[in-house]
């Protein structure tokens, strides 16, 4: 295709070009100094006048700061997230296999929270030595990284009075 619109010389020869170009245009040739940006965009960008349909009360349970925030408090995880695990990897029969596990367990350091790696000093080793240590299952616990304690969970208080019970609908009178 370029040897169609190239001369001997290989310059473009503005004749042989489909549609030509007209001889007192020339080629134009882009640089920084010719070109401006910010104008072009703003005739082929799109501009949107149309009211937004994002849904603004919403901002704040998409934040990841406060999705972050309430894990912490709740220590509930989102729906769809696992709670990490550890294990014991003596199967491994081969580098492959070894790569895959420690990419794995790479994977999974990665996806706790910033501040529990932050605690462990964002080294995986170091988190591994402190879930192994069962003096540290309450730290565990409050860092998310156990589940809660059920006997420090609310059980409903015998000293609430049982909810009302609606009263009987009357009976109908038979005729």
């Amino acid at each position: 295709m370029i040897e169609k619109i190239c001369d001997e010389w290989g310059e473009i020869d503005p004749n042989k070009i489909d549609p030509p170009i007209p001889p007192d245009q020339g080629i134009f040739l882009r640089t920084n100094w010719n070109y401006n940006r910010d104008l072009v965009s703003y005739e082929t960008g799109l501009k949107c006048e149309d009211p937004s349909l994002a849904q603004q009360q919403f901002a704040e349970d998409a934040d990841i700061n406060t999705i972050v925030r309430r894990f912490g408090i709740t220590g509930k995880l989102p729906e769809n997230a696992t709670f990490p695990s550890y294990g014991d990897f003596t199967g491994i029969s081969d580098y492959r296999s070894a790569l895959e596990a420690l990419d794995q367990a790479d994977r999974e350091f990665m996806a706790l929270p910033a501040e529990v790696r932050a605690a462990m000093d964002n080294d995986p080793q170091r988190l591994l030595e402190f879930c192994s240590d069962p003096g540290n299952l309450p730290a565990m616990r409050e860092l998310g990284l156990a589940v809660p304690d059920p006997s420090l969970q609310k059980a409903p208080s015998a000293a609430s009075p049982p909810p009302p019970v609606p009263p009987d609908p009357p009976a109908k009178k038979e005729p």
